[in-house]
Parts: structure tokens; C-alpha cells; sequence
């Protein structure tokens, strides 16, 4: 379930590792030649739960992410350096449409930045400005990641 940020008191990464084991990551086409130099085969082409055919991280057989780590009883992620956008953002979920609540206007564009209750570092309550300012920097990253698709886009179409 989706929390507006407006009602999510506090964020942090507790090192649990559920995200990295529950989902399959999306990675964008500018991503892909990133981690296949840091590892080879760690980009599959598979098809999601909705049913969107794409490009995401390969899975260990144990359904966790390739690049996920334990160390000293604590979930890390390998690749901290070149991590895809999906794992910077989450539990953060930047959207063009929804509620009051979610609403965010950032470098011009109008968002709505949820977050994801099912992650135990999110504790509901009002929101403060370092919430604030974190649902800022996810709407960015967002906002700039997806320009930067549509510019390499255009650029291998161009009219």
C-alpha cells in the first residue's frame, strides 16, 4: 500500500533486505552496460507480475538480488556505487497523478511521491521538513532520470 508523504513521519534503511528480496528490479536501457561491466549477467530480460516484459537485475536461485550482501547479520547492497534508480528511489514512488497529499512541485513539474508501507523502515505520522526534503530528492532523481530516457530517446530516433 502507497503512503502519501504527507502522513509518513520517518525513513530509514534498516538493512533488512525484504526489498531486495521481494522485488524484481526494473533497470533502465543507460543502467544496463554499468552492471554488466561490474558483472556480467546480472541484467536479464524477464517479464514482471503486471506482466511488463523488460530489463531488471538477475536473481540469485534463492530469489534475492545478484548484488545483495550479508554482512555481520545486516543486508547490503553490492553495487552502492551504480545502484538503478528503482533501488535509490524505493521505498519512495514518484507518480504524475494522485492525491492532495502525495502533491509535490519540483523543477517545474507537478508529482506525487508516495511511499511503500510494506517497507519496515517507514513509520507513519505527520510529516517534517526532512521528510519533506526527502520526498524532494526522490521527485528529483525521478524527474532526472526520466528526462535523461527521453533524451537518449530522441537521440536514437531523431525525426
Amino acid at each position: 500500500m502507497d503512503i502519501p508523504w504527507k502522513r509518513v513521519r520517518r525513513w530509514e534503511c534498516l538493512e533488512c533486505g525484504k526489498c531486495c528480496k521481494a522485488f524484481l528490479v526494473p533497470v533502465r536501457i543507460y543502467e544496463r552496460p554499468v552492471l554488466e561491466r561490474r558483472r556480467p549477467g546480472s541484467v536479464t530480460i524477464a517479464i514482471s507480475r503486471e506482466g511488463r516484459r523488460g530489463l531488471y537485475l538477475s536473481k540469485k536461485e534463492s530469489g534475492e538480488c545478484i548484488f545483495l550482501v550479508k554482512v555481520f547479520g545486516r543486508y547490503l547492497c553490492s553495487i552502492q556505487d551504480i545502484k538503478p534508480v528503482a533501488c535509490r528511489l524505493y521505498p519512495f514512488r514518484v507518480k504524475k497523478y494522485g492525491n492532495e497529499e502525495a502533491y509535490l512541485r519540483v523543477d517545474e513539474e507537478d508529482v506525487y511521491v508516495y511511499l511503500d508501507s510494506r517497507c519496515p523502515g517507514v513509520k507513519e505520522g505527520k510529516a517534517d521538513l526532512n521528510m519533506y526534503n526527502m520526498a524532494v530528492e526522490a521527485a528529483r532523481l525521478k524527474i532526472n532520470s526520466d528526462r535523461l530516457l527521453e533524451r537518449l530517446r530522441v537521440s536514437q530516433f531523431p525525426h
